[in-house]
């Protein structure tokens, strides 16, 4: 993805005392937001609280390249307390946003401009090693990753109806495994007196049955 560095990011990263960065991470999970960011206290960005973890949070080293394939990461949370481990034990989290921000604070520990989104995918899996304190880890994925994973849909009403609610168009599709269609012939009184039977148990008269075992003349 595109990335912008203000001119105020680069002066302050090429002052002497160097650069002070910090990454804000943001979980959707049903239950709300987990956000957090690797300093202490609490820290506020786009309205948004974020509790600070200190060195109980990591991030692993995040990649990008120019082949086309899916870059992962890795944030570790360790200290949980076990009685606070409840959340992770029941969360479904596989497919939720996660979103990382990179930023910069200026000399009296202002947030330069905003913070540039480093990655924004979905989660994966979480891995908890309990004890007296837990340690939690959980993968993300980039979106990309979606285009190894299959797209199965079949010609059905109700995987239709998945799609469109109001789409009848496959509703009598399981109908025809079992219909006996006729063609050809002459017609005489509503009756078809000669023609072909596709599918089905029998055959009209003087018909030829491609399903059956009897065949009549014409």
């Amino acid at each position: 993805m595109a990335r912008e560095i203000t001119a105020a990011v680069i002066a302050e990263t090429q002052k002497s005392q160097g650069a002070k960065p910090f990454l804000l991470a943001k979980l959707s999970f049903d239950g709300g937001d987990v956000r957090v960011w690797n300093g202490r206290g609490d820290l506020t960005f786009n309205s948004e609280l974020y509790t600070g973890v200190g060195d109980l949070g990591k991030v692993s080293t995040i990649e990008e390249g120019i082949e086309q394939r899916a870059f992962g990461i890795t944030l570790e949370l360790s200290g949980v307390p076990a009685s606070s481990i409840s959340l992770a034990l029941t969360e479904e989290l596989q497919g939720r946003p996660a979103k990382i921000w990179l930023g910069f604070f200026d000399s009296s520990y202002q947030i330069i401009n905003t913070p540039n989104l480093l990655f924004s995918g979905r989660l994966d899996t979480m891995d908890i090693e309990l004890g007296k304190e837990a340690r939690i880890v959980v993968t993300a994925e980039s979106r990309l990753i979606d285009w190894g994973r299959p797209r199965i849909r079949r010609y059905t009403d109700a995987d239709q109806n998945e799609l469109y609610p109001n789409d009848d168009g496959f509703q009598f599709v399981s109908d025809t495994t079992q219909k006996e269609i006729v063609w050809g012939g002459t017609t005489a009184g509503g009756q078809t007196t000669g023609g072909a039977v596709a599918t089905g148990q029998g055959s009209a008269t003087g018909a030829r049955t491609f399903a059956g075992n009897s065949e009549g003349g014409r």
